[in-house]
């Protein structure tokens, strides 16, 4: 049985992504360009925040996912019950997915054992650091992801991307789980799935 994790990776398999939020594409389109956040700025839903806290900050690079190289085997290990590469996409809600031209990047990218011999954390299934900036030019498409992997919009059109981001933003709601105030996201925006396909493709769900 295909979980929605499953499904969800389908769509980003084999390929360089960078994953951000409405507030970061919004930076990216202004700046025409994915810059590098050494200061951790942008926001993160990790618990061990801080300046010099990841292995990307510390090369003053970019982080991404090269699901391109990493071994489906550690992405989808049954022993291990959590997978830390899932988690960019469950840190900001909706997650913005970015595929980037992955010939364009992999003279940069710095993955693997590389990362394991400098100071810092990192995603060890699948994360690389790219050092420099990749231009907006380089972006192949953008994806709007909502709660439990659900793909919402597709296209290569950042500008749209970001406004279907930015509705999904305003009409998604947080529910109470328990006493430690922990949320589930929900997407509540009216017929989200339907629209999720790209230009001259087929719609798209993974509900």
């Amino acid at each position: 049985m295909l979980t929605s994790r499953h499904q969800f990776y389908r769509l980003i398999r084999g390929r360089i992504i960078h994953a951000t939020c409405v507030g970061g594409l919004k930076g990216i389109l202004r700046d025409g360009r994915i810059r590098p956040n050494p200061d951790g700025a942008l926001s993160h839903g990790s618990s061990g925040r801080g300046r010099g806290c990841y292995v990307c900050q510390n090369l003053n690079a970019i982080s991404v996912l090269d699901l391109k190289s990493a071994d489906e085997r550690d992405l989808f290990d049954r022993e291990r019950p959590f997978q830390n590469w899932t988690g960019v996409f469950t840190y900001n809600h909706p997650t913005i997915v970015l595929v980037v031209n992955s010939q364009l990047v992999e003279s940069g990218l710095t993955r693997g054992r590389e990362l394991m011999k400098l100071p810092g954390r990192f995603i060890i299934e699948a994360e690389a650091c790219y050092s420099g900036e990749i231009p907006v030019s380089w972006i192949r498409e953008g994806l709007v992801v909502g709660a439990r992997y659900r793909l919402i919009y597709r296209a290569p059109d950042l500008c749209s991307v970001l406004q279907r981001a930015e509705q999904v933003e305003r009409f998604s709601r947080r529910k109470p789980l328990g006493m430690f105030g922990l949320t589930a996201v929900e997407d509540i925006e009216p017929g989200a799935s339907p629209n999720a396909g790209s230009a001259g493709a087929p719609p798209t769900s993974l509900s």
